[in-house]
């Protein structure tokens, strides 16, 4: 498969520009598909929360009139005028302000829908930005074969759990030799930074210096800051080394190696994406059916766009 050339360099470069560059290097339809996430969703997204916020808003405004004017019939006329039509009328406008009120609670859910909806449109698009921003080279991703079975739900449980898995091996224990190799390294640097010297003209009693690490005390002594504790792990070095060695188990459950961790997080990071792309064309399969799904703010921009980096900044 060809490389493509690098991108421009995109540090003010407009939306537009990215799709065009897009559309250039790996095809139209990934340059369409960009500028409708990165621009046209949010629009219309913030478009459709402003329409339900003016529709809420004459909502209330009707519901405030129907209000005024019960009140105007049940006060401002007298006793003899309030008969049954009167009567009447009230009770259609009390019923008029309980559909309302019910109206503008649905409103309201509609309302935050589509601040939601906009918010993660808007947070996509910006993420889908940034990612394109920092490729030099990019190509297109070929179509993954959906397990059967799957829909989206599916694809979107199985991507937690690869979540959960990375997690856990990002909080896995390190193996014992590890962690005893950091325990002597770590020894090592303080014992050295005690830098520990006689000198051969001091007339003051103190040749070794011990002021500076030691205080003295009518109830003992005490060490000061680091160079005390420095010149305490230099003093007892290998003691230290032996106590603190005896507290590492032989095995740990679930202990990994550093380049255990590193394998096993490429691994599980790269069948994250895998899944993050099954995710992206469930979608699409959808989308052509005719039916509106909303993508997570957090996908992936390479999955988004069925796009693969060949080369990183």
């Amino acid at each position: 498969m060809n490389v493509v050339t690098p991108l421009i360099s995109i540090g003010s470069a407009s939306a537009e520009e990215i799709a065009e560059n897009l559309r250039a290097q790996v095809g139209e339809d990934i340059g369409r598909k960009f500028l409708r996430l990165r621009v046209d969703v949010p629009r219309e997204a913030h478009a459709v929360r402003n329409a339900i916020a003016e529709t809420r808003a004459e909502e209330k405004q009707k519901q405030n009139t129907d209000k005024r004017e019960i009140a105007r019939l049940s006060t401002g006329t007298s006793e003899r005028l309030l008969k049954k039509h009167f009567e009447e009328e009230i009770s259609r406008r009390q019923g008029n302000i309980v559909r309302i009120e019910a109206r503008v609670k649905d409103l309201d859910e509609e309302f935050r829908t589509a601040s939601e909806s906009a918010n993660d449109a808007s947070a996509l698009g910006a993420a889908i930005r940034e990612g394109v921003a920092g490729l030099r080279k990019i190509k297109r991703a070929k179509p993954l074969p959906i397990p059967s079975g799957w829909n989206l739900d599916t694809a979107r449980a199985e991507r937690i759990d690869r979540l959960g898995q990375i997690a856990e091996a990002e909080a896995a224990p390190n193996h014992p030799d590890a962690i005893k190799r950091d325990i002597i390294a770590a020894l090592d640097r303080r014992a050295e930074r005690a830098n520990v010297q006689i000198n051969l003209r001091n007339r003051s009693g103190d040749p070794a210096n011990l002021a500076s690490h030691f205080m003295l005390g009518v109830h003992g002594s005490s060490l000061i800051g680091d160079g005390g504790t420095n010149f305490l792990i230099w003093t007892l070095r290998d003691l230290i080394e032996e106590r603190l060695l005896e507290l590492v188990p032989d095995t740990i459950p679930g202990a990994l190696t550093a380049s255990q961790r590193e394998k096993r997080l490429t691994a599980l990071r790269a069948d994250l994406l895998r899944i993050e792309r099954i995710e992206e064309q469930l979608i699409m399969q959808a989308e052509a059916r005719g039916q509106k799904v909303q993508r997570r703010p957090d996908a992936d921009f390479r999955a988004v766009l069925g796009i693969e980096i060949v080369e990183a900044r």
